[in-house]
């Protein structure tokens, strides 16, 4: 309501689009009166951006110089277009336009000049307007000689949809579809677009055209998931094993580096996802994928604004879960039942870390379908040797079983010693696995002896080590002290071993040496598949940036570069997404595959894999050199001396403790 007595400027008259009113962005134009009677209309100085646009400032008017300290409050002109270019000085820079059609642009131009302004001696083309449609351009030519102007063409192929408005871009929908496999959001895109001097498309319809691609990965990835089962039920086939029944891997990957956080109550991670990996085939197909999500950026804004809106639940929203809830890798296992259960497949297998409850999740969803399906938990080797070497490095052994003259180095022997035991006892499994071909009936057999062995040949007995000990040949020559890359760089060649520590060693070597450990991980499966996926999932979800609306399509994008090779992969996405590539960019993505191929091949060279080991022992021994050589002045630690003490990790296990009484170095 207007107060009494006032009336307002615009009573009775009808708004248009040119009315120069506080409301339209063209409020005060260069040159023009405005009506309020509190604004004087002044000229807009250069220093004016046009960035600025709808946006009150401050400025000192030159018509109020008279007026000491009276400052003038304007609104800037509105921001010239972007979209359409008149003027021959931003014709400049780099466009990305298609070949062929800007030929076609110019032969079109050329013949309509010839039709239509005969009398005109030469054509002399010039721009005369460019509009950008997101990364493509339409062009406009005329004749400078007689002022002819040709029709405006796309110089890009379009994707019809079948949709009113404008067809997409190919151009537009190739990238946000590449963009799915990298580590960078549509804003490092525009700097990198306008760092090599072409201009940048909005970031508005970017988010759009990346909302409406993930959303195509999703379905693609499920297609394609669904596919791979295919592939897993004709390989039961012909193994004559059920075509249904199918073991896999699991472990989940939260968008943390660590678990709490210092900031905020409860997980530090707000989004996680779990791959489900098939060990039915050589090819180890990702046949499930899950994702919980708390994050949703709509519903945040709305709660700021002061809108009773909670997540999940209201329009548009991109979470599944509530922002204050836990993530559960029970629930992410249960989800992944589901998947699997809809597909007709039934797990009987389940192999996970020690912490992981997925297994408990898909037991409990197959169940619903099938009530009398027993879903088993099978441990992972690779982690089960992990905690091997944790339980060795915090065993207390006694002070003289190593030979080091001080702490320190008695500290590092026993971290050598801890890898080594873990070491041996992989090798030793793995043997046992090859030569029994995976049978824990005759496997078990043997722990016992192999077992006894073991720990003799560590106490300096190796009289059993030549017929039980498997990686020990017991002689002076072939012997574990010499054959290990870490005792014999560290010349440790024997240990003082009293019962205590024999009773803490051969409890160590349960862990793996034992039949209740055998069977535990009887089909020898491990998650080294999974951990190798979070690797390359860094590309797709970094943990350092969060992709609220499109976390699912990311993952759905890098799970199908994961199953299908990255070259093919590419191929597949730009097919399904009505994007044609050229001869050249398909050639230059199958040579992609190739190379992907040849580089798989490659690492599990022998020749390859036994060139490795040795440069890792290399690695090993000048650490150790550079060290004794290197005694006398602290490169690890820091001591009270320095302006600003902290502790810096001696080696990957250990770090050392600040020096209460430090003693300078002596020169």
């Amino acid at each position: 309501m207007f107060t009494k007595g006032y009336t307002p400027y615009s009573k009775g008259k009808k708004r248009s689009k040119k009315d120069n009113s506080p409301r339209n962005p063209g409020w005060f134009p260069v040159g023009t009166s405005g009506r309020s009677r509190s604004r004087t209309p002044i000229q807009i100085p250069d220093s004016a951006s046009a960035s600025t646009s709808y946006v009150r400032q401050t400025l000192q008017s030159p018509d109020c110089e008279k007026a000491t300290g009276h400052i003038c409050t304007l609104r800037p002109q509105a921001n010239a277009n972007l979209k359409i270019e008149e003027n021959n000085a931003l014709h400049s820079g780099m466009r990305l336009i298609d070949s062929e059609l800007t030929t076609s642009l110019i032969n079109t131009t050329y013949d309509k000049h010839k039709v239509e302004s005969p009398s005109c001696p030469r054509m002399n083309v010039d721009y005369h307007a460019q509009k950008k449609w997101g990364t493509c351009w339409q062009y406009t030519l005329k004749c400078i000689t007689c002022g002819f102007i040709g029709d405006r063409m796309k110089m890009y192929k379009e994707i019809a949809n079948g949709k009113p408005g404008p067809n997409p871009g190919q151009p537009n929908v190739a990238l946000a579809s590449a963009l799915q496999d990298c580590p960078i959001g549509n804003t490092t895109v525009q700097q990198l677009l306008a760092g090599v001097d072409t201009p940048p498309p909005c970031r508005s319809s970017m988010q759009r055209t990346s909302n409406r691609v993930a959303a195509e990965m999703v379905n693609l990835n499920k297609t394609d998931m669904a596919q791979k089962l295919e592939l897993v039920k004709e390989e039961n086939r012909k193994r004559g094993v059920p075509e249904n029944e199918i073991n896999i891997t699991v472990d989940a990957r939260y968008n943390s580096n660590t678990i709490v956080s210092k900031k905020k109550p409860g997980q530090n991670a707000t989004q996680a996802f779990a791959l489900g990996i098939e060990t039915m085939t050589d090819r180890k197909f990702i046949v499930a994928a899950v994702v919980q999500n708390k994050m949703c950026w709509r519903g945040a804004w709305l709660r700021g604004k002061g809108f009773p809106i909670e997540c999940p639940g209201h329009e548009e929203c991109t979470s599944n879960l509530y922002r204050a809830a836990a993530l559960s890798e029970y629930e992410l296992g249960k989800e992944m039942g589901n998947q699997l259960g809809l597909q007709k497949f039934l797990v009987r297998y389940v192999t996970t870390d020690g912490d992981g409850r997925s297994a408990r999740g898909i037991e409990d969803a197959i169940k619903a379908l099938t009530p009398m399906w027993e879903v088993e938990r099978l441990a992972d080797p690779v982690h089960l040797g992990q905690s091997q070497f944790r339980a060795s490095n915090r065993a207390q052994y006694s002070a003289g079983m190593f030979h080091g003259k001080t702490k320190e180095e008695n500290r590092q022997l026993k971290t050598v010693f801890s890898k080594d035991i873990k070491c041996r006892c992989s090798m030793i499994i793995n043997k046992l696995m090859e030569k029994y071909d995976k049978n824990i009936d005759d496997m078990s057999k043997d722990l016992p002896k192999v077992l006894d062995a073991t720990l003799r040949c560590y106490d300096g007995d190796c009289t059993l080590c030549q017929e039980h000990s498997i990686v020990c040949k017991g002689d002076a020559a072939l012997n574990w002290w010499s054959r290990s890359h870490y005792l014999s760089t560290y010349q440790i060649t024997a240990l003082q071993m009293d019962k205590t520590d024999k009773f803490l060693l051969q409890e160590i070597l349960k862990m793996k040496l034992t039949k209740a450990a055998v069977e535990s991980m009887r089909l020898y499966d491990n998650t080294n598949k999974n951990e190798g996926v979070h690797r390359a999932m860094s590309v797709n979800l970094p943990k350092n940036v969060i992709y609220s609306k499109n976390m699912e399509g990311r993952l759905a994008s890098g799970v199908h570069r994961n199953n299908n090779m990255p070259g093919t992969s590419t191929q597949l996405k730009c097919k399904n997404l009505g994007v044609d590539l050229s001869t050249r960019s398909q050639l230059y993505l199958k040579k992609m595959d190739t190379n992907f191929k040849y580089s798989q091949d490659y690492e599990l060279r022998p020749a390859v894999q036994e060139r490795r080991l040795k440069q890792n022992a290399e690695k090993l021994a000048e650490h150790k050199t550079w060290r004794e050589m290197n005694k006398k002045h602290d490169y690890y630690c820091k001591d009270q001396l320095d302006p600003q003490p902290a502790l810096h990790f001696q080696d990957h296990d250990s770090y050392c403790k600040p020096k209460l009484n430090p003693r300078p170095a002596a020169d």
